[in-house]
């Protein structure tokens, strides 16, 4: 099957890279390799193994790499007449995250997070005990009735 189109969006999120890789891209009429060089001649089939790991498909010279950053979030109960934040609490972003934030839900409970740690798997959505300890620290910095 072949597509044409005028523009191709890249919805994949952590795979985009992957997906950039196993698809040529048609613009203008011309048929460009995903890593824009020489004029792809050929389709690109790309069969997986249940149990392999896309991500080794992606090669160096691919255009772009997605680094994966886990996002934790910590969802606490506060005890009953606690004062809480009646607004958005943020702190100043930096270069890769919006930073930390602090919210009451509407059924009252407090939500610190999220974090924003790379890490190697696109896959892992494990907790990891330091990063949830980092958080209920944070979390009772900006609202001290948390304590």
């Amino acid at each position: 099957m072949e597509l044409h189109a005028r523009v191709v969006i890249n919805c994949a999120g952590l795979y985009g890279d992957v997906v950039h890789q196993w698809a040529p891209v048609s613009i203008g009429g011309s048929t460009m390799a995903a890593d824009g060089s020489e004029p792809a001649r050929r389709a690109v089939e790309v069969q997986l193994a249940p149990t392999e790991d896309p991500s080794a498909c992606v090669d160096d010279a691919a255009p772009f790499h997605v680094i994966p950053r886990k996002g934790q979030f910590v969802v606490l109960q506060p005890a009953p007449h606690t004062t809480l934040p009646s607004a958005v609490l943020e702190q100043v972003a930096s270069q890769f995250t919006k930073g930390v934030i602090v919210w009451q839900t509407l059924y009252g409970n407090v939500v610190v997070g999220p974090t924003a740690e790379p890490q190697a798997s696109r896959d892992d959505r494990t907790t990891d005990e330091d990063a949830l300890s980092r958080l209920l620290a944070h979390g009772e910095k900006c609202v001290p009735s948390l304590r």
